[in-house]
């Protein structure tokens, strides 16, 4: 055995080193990929939501802005994490600045705290219309830092 030792040095050595590096690797991998954190899978870009929190009611309040307005169909609110999603589905082809117009009064029922921390989403559609439009589905977009509604169509 002495002898197989010795003249097998540095491929004891190699072997050594390869299987420490194995187990090294194989460590990191579990540690890095199956042990998880506890954290939320939004990681920290939630911090400060219990502070701003969208009343339930919040649905309601935005289709009493357009209760007195038969062009909409139906007014829905989604709140995803820091995104609140507001999807209006109109009953007939109104102008494109009209409908932005429209779009923007659904803000009013946010407080300025609500909007300066969470990004809203408008989406404007209009199923029931027959006739093709080349304006719907219509877009926007307010980044919680910015005033101004970005829209894209």
């Amino acid at each position: 055995m002495k002898r197989i030792l010795s003249e097998n040095k540095v491929l004891l050595v190699l072997a050594i080193v390869i299987i420490v590096s194995i187990v090294v690797i194989a460590v990191s991998l579990v540690l890095y990929f199956y042990t998880g954190n506890g954290k939320d899978e939004y990681g920290d870009r939630l911090q400060g939501i219990e502070d701003v929190q969208i009343s339930d009611d919040i649905n309601d309040k935005v289709a009493d802005l357009y209760a007195e307005n038969t062009a909409f169909n139906e007014v829905v609110v989604n709140v995803k994490g820091k995104i609140i999603y507001i999807n209006i589905d109109i009953k007939e082809n109104l102008s494109l600045v009209d409908a932005q117009s429209l779009a923007i009064k659904s803000l009013d029922a946010f407080s300025d705290e609500e909007k300066s921390f969470y990004d809203i989403q408008i989406i404007i559609t209009a199923k029931t219309t027959e006739e093709e439009s080349e304006i719907y589905p219509l877009m926007g977009y307010k980044n919680a830092k910015n005033s101004q509604v970005v829209w894209t169509n």
